[in-house]
């Protein structure tokens, strides 16, 4: 997913105090799995509550955590963290879909069928500017 759409390696960063983006060329994902066993189910939630308010360094990324404690008797705990700067609600849905897809394709289910990501953000960017630059932008 993160080979997939380019804003989940972005970092944001500063240049005369103008911000500025940048896509890393890695795939690098913040990820942590372990086990929950010795903790009590307060410890681990408080674990989790902890490592979802965790800030993001946005100039070294990356912007998207997760994290999985595995529990006795088979229970899991997935957290799934990302910075709103890369992530709104629509993005996100999609987020979603696509790592239930690759799940169920992980777990013997049939391959995870997604679709070509028919743009990027900065794609939607250029557009959204160019039509504020233009008439309909002066309307609205």
């Amino acid at each position: 997913m993160v080979r997939r759409h380019p804003v989940l390696r972005m970092r944001f960063y500063a240049v005369a105090g103008e911000p500025r983006q940048r896509v890393m060329t890695g795939e690098a994902l913040d990820f942590i799995a372990g086990e929950a066993e010795g903790r009590s189910p307060e410890a681990a939630r408080r674990f989790l509550g902890d490592e979802a308010h965790r800030p993001f360094a946005l100039q070294r990324g990356p912007l998207l955590r997760v994290r999985l404690l595995a529990a006795a008797g088979g229970e899991q705990w997935l957290l799934v963290t990302i910075h709103h700067l890369v992530a709104d609600f629509w993005s996100l849905a999609v987020l979603v879909r696509e790592l239930a897809a690759c799940y169920g394709e992980e777990v013997g289910g049939p391959p995870a069928a997604l679709e070509p990501v028919p743009r990027s953000y900065g794609d939607y960017v250029l557009q959204q500017e160019t039509l504020l630059a233009g008439e309909r932008g002066a309307e609205l």
